[in-house]
C-alpha cells in the first residue's frame, strides 16, 4: 500500500505541476511571444496528432492493463503478448504513413483555405503521432508494475517544460517559427527516449519475435477488449480535440489561438476531479464487487455534493475575474473575443463536474459497455455541431457545441443509472449552492473596482473565497468540505468552529 500512496503522490504532484506549466506556457508565454495565427498552427499540429494516436493504439494500452493480473502469472505467455501488441502498433503506424503518403494532397486541400501553411507541418504531426502511440504501450508496462511517477513526469512536466523553452528560443531569435514547429519532434521524441531507457534500465522487459503460437483464447481477448477500448479512447480523444482541427480548417488559425487559449481557461475548473478519480475509482469496483449498491449511492451524492462546491469556487473565480484577466494577458483584447467560449466551456464543466462520477460508476458496473455507447455518440455530437456552428458562429458555436455534447453526455448517464439502479447524486445542498453562486457571482462581478487588474483579482478573489466558503460552510451543504474547513481552520488559523 506504501507503494500506491507514493505513487499516486508524485502522480498528483507532477500533473499539478504540469497544469501549472500549461497555465502560464498558454496564459502567458504564447500571447506575448507568438501571433494568433501562430499559435493556432502550433496547437493545430499537436492536437492532429493526438486526436489521431488512441486510434493508432488500437486499443493496445488499455487492453495490456486489463489482462496483466493473468499475464503475469506465465512469463512467457506475457512476453509474446506484449510483443504482439507492440507488432501490431509498428503495424499501425507504418500503415498510417502510408494512408498519409497518399492522401497528403486531401489533408492539404481541407486546410489550404484557412490554414494554408499546415502543409509544410503535415509530417510533424505524423511523426508525433508515432512517438505518442509508442509512448502510450510503453506507459501501459510502467502502470501495470504499478509506477507512474516517471511516465507522468515526462507527459506532464517535460513536455511542458519543452515547449516553453522552445518558445523562449523563438523570442530570443535564435530559431525562426517553422525550426520551432519542427523542433517539437526533438521533445516528443526525446520524451520517448527517456522513457524506452528508463524502463528498460529498470525491468526486465522481453521482446520476442515469436508470437503466432499465442493461443487463440488470448488473441480473441485481444482483439475483443482492444476493439472496445479503441472506441472508448478514441471517442474521448475526438470530443476532446476535434475543435482543434476543425477550427483552422474551417475559420483559420488566429480563431484556433483564440479558441486555443479560452478553453484552457475554462477546462481548469475539471482539475479537482482528474485527483479524486484516481482515490474513488478502486472504491467503486470494490464495491461493486460486494454488490453494495447502497454505498455505491452515497458515495455519489458525497462527490457530487463536494465537487459542486469546489467547482463552484472554481467557476466563480474564473468568471468575476475574467474582464481583468484579459485585460492582464498579452494580446487580451484580441483573445476577449474567445469570452463566451470560456464561459461555455467552464459551465461544461461545471455541469460535468455536478453529475459526479457517473462514467467511473458505469463502469465499474455491469452496464459498462453503455459508457461506450454514450460516448460515441458524444463524440459525433460534437462533430456534427461544429460542422454546423462554426460557420454561423465562429469560435463560439465550438464552444456551445462543447457544452451541449458535455450536458446531454451527463444527463444520458445521470437517467441511465437512475433506471437501472435508482442511483439519485442531487440534494437540496445543490439547490442552496445554486442560489449562492448566483448571489456571489452577480454581486461580485458588480464590484465597482478600479485598481489595476491584478489588484482587483486579488481583491475580488479574496472576498469571494471568504463568503463563499463561509456560507458553504454555514448552509451545511457538504459534510465533507466542511469537515476540511474545520480541519485547516483549527490546524493553520488556531480558529475551531
Amino acid at each position: 500500500m506504501g507503494v500506491v500512496i507514493k505513487q499516486s503522490f508524485w502522480g498528483a504532484l507532477f500533473a499539478y505541476i504540469g497544469v501549472a506549466l500549461g497555465f502560464f506556457n498558454t496564459i502567458v508565454l504564447r500571447p506575448a511571444y507568438l501571433e494568433l495565427d501562430q499559435i493556432g498552427l502550433f496547437t493545430l499540429v499537436v492536437s492532429n496528432a493526438l486526436l489521431v494516436t488512441p486510434f493508432i493504439t488500437l486499443g493496445m494500452p488499455g487492453t495490456y492493463i486489463r489482462y496483466f493480473p493473468f499475464l503475469k502469472e506465465n512469463q512467457e505467455l506475457d512476453t509474446k503478448f506484449y510483443s504482439l501488441q507492440l507488432l501490431v502498433i509498428i503495424f499501425g503506424c507504418a500503415l498510417t504513413g502510408i494512408v498519409v503518403y497518399f492522401t497528403e494532397d486531401y489533408i492539404t486541400g481541407y486546410f489550404s483555405e484557412n490554414s494554408p501553411k499546415y502543409y509544410q507541418f503535415i509530417y510533424v504531426s505524423l511523426i508525433i503521432l508515432i512517438f505518442q502511440t509508442l509512448y502510450s504501450q510503453l506507459q501501459s508496462y510502467s502502470r501495470v508494475h504499478l509506477n507512474v511517477i516517471v511516465p507522468t513526469a515526462l507527459k506532464e512536466v517535460y513536455l511542458r517544460i519543452g515547449n516553453i523553452i522552445l518558445i523562449l528560443t523563438f523570442s530570443a531569435g535564435f530559431i525562426d517559427f517553422d525550426t520551432m514547429i519542427y523542433s517539437l519532434i526533438l521533445v516528443y521524441g526525446s520524451s520517448l527516449a527517456i522513457l524506452i531507457v528508463y524502463l528498460f534500465t529498470k525491468y526486465p522487459i522481453k521482446i520476442t519475435f515469436r508470437v503466432f503460437d499465442i493461443p487463440m483464447l488470448w488473441i480473441r481477448k485481444m482483439i475483443y477488449f482492444g476493439g472496445y477500448n479503441l472506441l472508448l479512447v478514441g471517442s474521448n480523444s475526438i470530443y476532446g480535440n476535434i475543435s482543434f482541427m476543425m477550427i483552422p480548417a474551417m475559420i483559420g488559425d488566429d480563431a484556433n489561438g483564440i479558441y486555443a487559449t479560452c478553453f484552457y481557461i475554462g477546462i481548469v475548473i475539471e482539475m479537482p476531479k482528474r485527483s479524486m478519480v484516481q482515490i474513488i475509482s478502486p472504491i467503486l469496483s470494490r464495491e461493486f464487487k460486494n454488490n453494495n449498491l447502497v454505498e455505491v449511492n452515497a458515495l455519489y451524492k458525497r462527490a457530487a455534493e463536494s465537487l459542486s462546491v469546489i467547482a463552484t469556487i472554481f467557476l466563480l473565480g474564473v468568471l468575476v475575474n475574467l474582464s481583468d484577466l484579459f485585460e492582464l494577458i498579452p494580446k487580451g483584447g484580441s483573445i476577449s473575443q474567445g469570452f463566451y467560449v470560456v464561459l461555455f466551456v467552464a459551465f461544461a464543466k461545471l455541469i460535468d463536474l455536478t453529475f459526479s462520477f457517473n462514467s467511473e460508476i458505469l463502469i465499474y458496473s455491469k452496464y459498462y459497455k453503455w459508457n461506450l455507447y454514450m460516448f460515441v455518440a458524444t463524440a459525433a455530437l460534437m462533430f456534427v455541431l461544429n460542422y454546423w456552428w462554426l460557420p454561423v458562429w465562429g469560435i463560439n458555436g465550438a464552444g456551445l457545441a462543447f457544452l451541449i455534447s458535455t450536458t446531454l453526455f451527463n444527463f444520458a448517464k445521470f437517467l441511465f443509472l437512475y433506471w437501472k439502479y435508482k442511483f439519485f447524486p442531487f440534494t437540496f445542498g445543490h439547490l442552496k449552492l445554486l442560489v449562492l453562486a448566483l448571489v456571489l457571482g452577480i454581486g461580485a462581478y458588480y464590484v465597482p473596482l478600479t485598481l489595476p487588474p491584478l489588484f482587483n483579482m486579488i481583491i475580488r478573489s479574496i472576498l469571494i473565497s471568504i463568503l463563499y466558503l463561509g456560507m458553504v460552510y454555514k448552509l451545511k451543504i457538504s459534510s465533507d468540505v466542511n469537515g476540511i474547513i474545520k480541519t485547516i481552520s483549527k490546524k493553520y488559523l488556531g480558529i475551531e468552529f
